[in-house]
């Protein structure tokens, strides 16, 4: 990765050893030999640019803990960034690893969007009906 100086888990440099990252893009994998040395509960992941930083959060769950879409069970996480290790792919929504679908924006009532088309469609057959009438 461009300007990538080096990727951090709680505060601690990673050894080249430990993980991969994809060429131009933003997908770090870390190695299960590394994950297996994490204890259970959440851990900051930075990966560190020549001109700044972004934080992420990863949490390690036990076997048969949290739910992560059929990966597999082990990680999971949240934020810009995305790790992907032991058994699951991180950067995903909190909702999402719960099983819930997660807040698109799309909130709108379809009773409303239909009344509009039908008025609408109301304005436009009496415009016509009018023009109709003049003529």
């Amino acid at each position: 990765m461009a300007n990538l100086d080096k990727i951090q888990v709680d505060g601690v440099d990673l050894d080249l050893s430990n993980y991969d990252v994809d060429s131009g893009s933003k997908i770090l994998t870390l190695h299960s030999s590394y994950l297996d040395t994490l204890a259970e509960g959440n851990h900051t992941v930075t990966f560190v640019y020549g001109d700044g930083s972004v934080s992420t959060n990863l949490a390690i769950v036990g076997a048969g803990g949290g739910n992560n879409g059929g990966n597999g069970g082990g990680t999971s996480g949240n934020g810009n960034e995305s790790e992907s290790g032991k058994a699951g792919e991180a950067g995903a929504n909190d909702a999402t690893a719960s099983g819930k679908s997660p807040a698109t924006g799309d909130s709108n009532a379809m009773a409303l969007l239909f009344g509009a088309v039908a008025l609408s469609g109301a304005g436009m057959f009496a415009t016509m009906k009018k023009r109709k009438a003049v003529k």
